[in-house]
């Protein structure tokens, strides 16, 4: 069952899709590798994945990112990538991480290949918390479609933000009332979920 966060985001994904059609961002994991330097206490990750947009695909990596874990190494290698362009992703910070395996899922009699169900959740300032999940039978594979998946919805968010903006003016400077109404609320939709300095 829906949480009322994850319907409000199933409906930003279809506005995304009105509002920014080819222009969408969509990332795709490629490969990920982790390595343990368990005397230093840390992590170091190198990932790459593919990026659409504009109706184009290009293989982004990144390389040997260090953190406290492997998803704190993603999340860090994916905000010091995209938050030049998109400011927003500055408010989303990690707070949890849950490891759900799916004992029903497993095929063999030890259960170590059942599939696991991994649940991140961020804190967006001023608007509380969010989960995004994602299921495969790698934990590290689950967490990092999961990452991806956050980052492709608060960019997309801020791309529409900012097209509807843009609508929203033009439709003030043409005294095109309908259009406005229409752009007000979609940017307060947006605004639900994500938080934009202005």
């Amino acid at each position: 069952m829906r949480t009322p966060e994850e319907t409000k985001r199933s409906t930003l994904r279809g506005l995304f899709e009105a509002v920014l059609g080819e222009e969408a961002v969509t990332l795709t994991p490629v490969a990920i590798s982790t390595k343990e330097i368990i005397e230093r206490g840390i992590s170091e990750v190198s990932f790459s994945f593919n990026e659409n947009k504009k109706g184009k695909k290009k293989k982004v990596s990144i390389k040997a990112i260090e953190g406290k874990g492997f998803v704190d190494c993603l999340f860090k290698g994916c905000k010091e990538k995209y938050s030049h362009e998109h400011p927003s992703l500055l408010n989303i910070n990690l707070v949890d991480l849950k490891v759900r395996p799916v004992f029903s899922m497993k095929r063999t009699s030890a259960g170590s290949d059942a599939e696991t169900d991994i649940v991140l959740s961020v804190r967006v300032e001023e608007r509380g918390l969010a989960e995004f999940k994602s299921r495969s039978d790698s934990i590290i594979r689950s967490a990092y479609a999961t990452t991806l998946g956050a980052f492709q919805f608060y960019i997309n968010c801020e791309m529409a933000f900012n097209k509807i903006k843009i609508a929203l003016s033009d439709a003030r400077s043409r005294n095109r009332g309908d259009i406005q109404q229409r752009c007000l609320t979609d940017l307060s939709k947006i605004t639900e979920i994500n938080y934009f300095k202005v």
